[in-house]
């Protein structure tokens, strides 16, 4: 796929009905027919899962882990399925701004602590 290799099996599925030639899954259908795709290894970080119409081109289906090595998407019909291995999304850590805040939050409650205890004590005597 351009995509990438495809991480362990593709599946085709085929869609039969009584007296049809070939039958297609309706709007409702495709966003209601969820399916599991495991990956070979709970150790790939993210994936994505892909599907191609007989005869046409793969393409991406939303997905969301379904576990630590599963994804889940949502049948878009007949045609093949297969999990393709993808770099994880790279996100900015906010770390440094949790603890930052955190130390500021601290700092604020000490420093009421000593005014508050500065206050409350008697005047010095002459």
């Amino acid at each position: 796929t351009p995509e990438g290799a495809i991480d362990g099996n593709m599946y085709k599925v085929q869609l039969w009905a009584d007296n049809s030639p070939t039958a297609t899954l309706t709007a409702v259908g495709k966003g209601s027919m969820p399916y599991i795709q495991r990956a070979t290894s709970a150790s790939i970080p993210a994936a994505s899962l892909l599907y191609r119409p007989p005869g046409g081109t793969w393409t991406t289906i939303p997905d969301t882990r379904g576990g630590t090595d599963s994804f889940q998407g949502y049948f878009a019909g007949a045609g093949d399925y297969a999990l393709v291995q993808t770099k994880a999304p790279v996100t900015k850590s906010s770390h440094t701004l949790v603890i930052v805040v955190l130390v500021l939050v601290v700092l604020a409650m000490a420093g009421a602590v000593v005014l508050i205890r500065l206050s409350r004590r008697a005047p010095a005597k002459k």
